[in-house]
């Protein structure tokens, strides 16, 4: 997705050329564009700065004789742009900290769900590979931030809603199955009514919120045709992508929610507890509680009916990205719901244990951990290795980590370890330093904001 941005930048093509080598030539990648428009203006940025008069920006690491090219993954022009996901990640935080304040959370909980999310959730380890959940769970975050805002503007809120949910299509395409959701919310009064109200106000909201939604996807189905060639093409083939099978997609359920290799339960402990932010959410607005449990629930089993429910090889729940915001602001809702003897001993561990998971999941490398498992391709397809513990990263995948140099931070292994130099205790004591001063004036910024 990043060397198809220096295609389009720089060559104004659509077709890779060389093309990306990884075991086969990518001339046009199947991925969707989202991650790729967000390059764009980082390496424009890049090239007339840092990278001026360097033709390195511009060039696709290519060798023929290479089927995979490490320069692929260490050039200096992507580790430069390596800050995108990472600062998407920073932004959703803060996206969902407006959301938790839309649903009456204090400040002091609201800024707990953002931290919580930010540094001891799945999404924290994924800030660091180059996968797209990220990016279409900050559009989708912002999709109900807009949503749900105030109704003193409702068309204009509805638009900017509609724009951020097709911005999240063009990010992950399948997302579009969830439009009805969104549809079928804004035909429907809120919490006071609950039933389908077809004046022309409302009509017009539905019209705000779907004008931009099919612009975007006309926008993404344009990408694709000029890709591939074909109006109907996402990239991916539906029938190979999707099964409809009662058993697989059960037992894909089943692995996403609770398996040692994929469940978001056991990878984010802290998502137990959103049941009961549901019955807190359902007391306080019960429209509003429908519409998060409609998209929990769909995306749960969208991606259920993914033949490669796991992902691929890849740490935790990579599908599931986009619905750990919700996890974490439902798991926070229902800290009242707890009784007070209990509250904090309960919150109290299944947030040490997010921390440990993800502490876990920032330095381990699982490329080498799956490698040494040597697990056959069929398995690979079919998924269920899942749920074997001897499979599961997060189990048997802490041998290395008081080991500095095997950890899975590149400047920290092949540059500042690499070069020899012995200072990366000074830099990591000085990140860990100003983490701390930045979560300080966090949490003093929205304490003033809420005294004022």
């Amino acid at each position: 997705m990043f060397q198809y941005a220096k295609s389009l930048l720089f060559d104004r093509s659509f077709v890779m050329d060389p093309p990306v080598r990884w075991g086969v030539d990518f001339s046009a990648g199947q991925w969707p564009i989202g991650l790729t428009l967000a390059y764009i203006p980082i390496l424009g940025v890049l090239s007339l700065t840092i990278f001026r008069g360097n033709d390195a920006i511009r060039q696709i690491p290519y060798d023929p004789d290479l089927n995979y090219n490490l320069e692929l993954l260490a050039n200096r022009p992507y580790r430069f742009s390596s800050f995108l996901n990472p600062a998407i990640t920073a932004a959703s935080a803060i996206v969902l900290y407006g959301l938790c304040r839309q649903l009456g959370f204090s400040t002091k909980r609201a800024v707990a769900a953002a931290l919580i999310f930010g540094l001891a959730s799945p999404a924290a380890v994924y800030a660091k590979f180059d996968f797209a959940q990220p990016l279409a769970s900050f559009f989708l975050m912002l999709t109900f931030y807009y949503f749900f805002r105030s109704k003193a503007q409702a068309n204009a809120n509805y638009y900017a809603s509609g724009a951020f949910f097709g911005l999240a299509v063009l990010s992950r395409p399948e997302l579009i199955v969830l439009s009805p959701i969104l549809i079928g919310a804004a035909a429907f009064a809120s919490e006071s009514h609950g039933k389908l109200d077809l004046t022309r106000d409302r009509i017009r909201s539905v019209l705000s919120l779907l004008i931009p939604v099919l612009v975007f996807f006309f926008l993404n189905q344009l990408v694709n045709f000029l890709k591939f060639g074909s109006w109907t093409s996402f990239g991916y083939r539906a029938d190979s992508a999707f099964t409809l099978s009662p058993k697989n997609i059960g037992t894909a359920l089943i692995g996403n929610l609770i398996s040692p290799g994929r469940g978001v339960l056991l990878f984010f402990p802290l998502g137990i507890m959103s049941i009961l932010g549901l019955k807190r959410l359902f007391r306080t607005g019960r429209f509003t509680a429908g519409v998060y449990i409609a998209l929990i629930c769909s995306s749960l089993l969208m991606y259920s009916a993914w033949k490669d429910w796991g992902g691929g090889l890849s740490w935790g729940p990579r599908f599931f990205i986009p619905l750990i915001p919700y996890l974490t602001l439902l798991g926070i809702s229902g800290f009242s719901e707890v009784s007070r003897r209990y509250r904090k001993p309960i919150y109290g561990i299944l947030i040490i244990m997010g921390l440990l998971v993800t502490f876990q999941g920032l330095l381990f490398n699982y490329h080498d951990f799956y490698a040494g498992l040597d697990i056959p391709q069929p398995v690979l397809d079919q998924g269920n290795y899942n749920f074997l513990p001897k499979n599961s990263p997060i189990l048997m995948g802490w041998s290395g980590l008081d080991q500095p140099y095997a950890f899975d931070i590149y400047w920290l292994t092949e540059g500042i370890i690499g070069s020899g130099e012995v200072r990366f205790v000074l830099v990591l004591f000085a990140g860990f330093f100003t983490l701390g001063y930045a979560l300080k004036w966090w949490v003093d910024f929205f304490r003033a904001q809420e005294s004022g």
